[in-house]
């Protein structure tokens, strides 16, 4: 059975910098719009507070945010609101406007989520199906190293909101390599960067250009991939994804076999796969 994927634009990414300078009384995150959007912080965020803004209409986020009613979101601490612009990795620096410490998020396991950040489109949407399936927030969650949780700052989650209010969890695409050198050259890809693409695992000559699913491996290229599932684990693989690259740059994505006939969602952007 056939079934086409939904292409996805998603206009928010972001990401932490300078990992090891991280702490609760700041932290470094490069972020790209490509739509004007407003972005609120949030300090200390419960998972039932967590839960609430993930499952909020967008246009009610949008509300709280533009008449600064945040007390429907509790919290431990909330930045004053920023509106940014079209940008593409520009650096913030992201700091409490009070004194976070290890001792408020409480002893482990935690109940609460040291920093939230909230990305949310600024323009209006019209009310059409063209427009239903488009992202317009997008919710970064963030563990920060602290004296009581020393694992390494890192992005927990990230979750997208349609315009329909479906809501999907990015997830990482998994490269075949040992190194970093991989995931930054699919990184610059997705940017534009002319570099050459990681290679495929089974003939280590062609790009790689398919993602296989449900694994999210992305290791094999238009030649091998029918007879190399599965190359990296022993899931079997129904259905996979198109990765190849226009003359505008742009990422096209499609799925071409879908035998369990699931509803999926594909994303074209630098952070991975969503799935519902």
């Amino acid at each position: 059975m056939l079934q086409s994927m939904i292409l996805v634009q998603n206009p928010f990414i972001l990401k932490i910098v300078n990992m090891k300078d991280s702490s609760l009384s700041g932290i470094d995150c490069s972020v790209t719009c490509q739509t004007p959007c407003l972005m609120q912080v949030f300090w200390g965020v419960s998972m039932e507070e967590l839960d609430k803004m993930i499952h909020m209409s967008w246009l009610q986020l949008k509300k709280v945010l533009l008449r600064n009613d945040l007390q429907e979101i509790r919290c431990l601490g909330k930045n004053q609101m920023e509106e940014l612009d079209i940008c593409e990795n520009n650096v913030l620096k992201i700091v409490p406007n009070q004194v976070i410490t290890a001792a408020d998020l409480g002893t482990l396991p935690r109940t609460r989520f040291p920093l939230v950040v909230l990305m949310l489109r600024k323009d209006c949407l019209l009310e059409d199906d063209d427009q239903k399936n488009s992202v317009v927030a997008m919710v970064t969650v963030v563990h920060i190293k602290d004296l009581v949780c020393t694992l390494s700052t890192t992005v927990i989650a990230q979750y997208l909101k349609q315009a329909s209010e479906q809501i999907c969890c990015l997830k990482p695409l998994y490269m075949p390599t040992d190194s970093s050198s991989y995931q930054q050259q699919y990184s610059d890809n997705v940017s534009g960067s002319t570099q050459t693409p990681a290679e495929c695992v089974v003939c280590q000559t062609n790009p790689i250009s398919r993602v296989l699913l449900p694994c999210r491996h992305t290791c094999v290229c238009v030649t091998c991939f029918q007879d190399s599932l599965p190359v990296l684990c022993a899931e079997e693989s129904f259905s996979l994804i198109f990765v190849s690259k226009t003359k505008s740059h742009k990422f096209t994505q499609k799925v071409i076999e879908n035998l369990l006939g699931q509803s999926s969602t594909g994303m074209r952007g630098g952070q991975g796969l969503m799935t519902i």
